[in-house]
């Protein structure tokens, strides 16, 4: 879904149905990616200035299949967040860009 501020995961063996529905975000997500060593983590990034880290499988997701989830972690940059990375040597930090800066952040 392009310009939302949802992020809808899917399973790909039932793609008419949504598996979750992250949808934290104020504005429209412009980033998101899979942690390099966990599948059921992801971190997004959006307009509203906000980076989230998502724990599909934690105890606040317990039956909260096709529903909504609260991030387990959450930062709130100086800007719109236009790119997140999660290195793969280093999966403990994550790098945020916005406007001309990047930063790192250990989690």
């Amino acid at each position: 879904m392009m310009n939302s501020n949802k992020v809808t995961i899917l399973d790909l063996r039932v793609p008419m149905t949504a598996v979750y529905e992250l949808g934290g975000h104020e504005n429209h997500v412009n980033s998101v990616t899979w942690a390099p060593n966990c599948s059921a983590h992801l971190s997004t990034g959006g307009d509203d200035a906000q980076t989230f880290i998502w724990d599909l499988e934690g105890p606040h997701s317990a039956g909260n299949k096709a529903g909504h989830l609260e991030p387990m972690l959450a930062y709130r940059s100086k800007e719109e967040v236009t790119v997140i990375q999660w290195p793969i040597p280093s999966p403990q930090w994550i790098c945020i860009s916005f406007n001309n800066e990047m930063q790192m952040l250990k989690i």
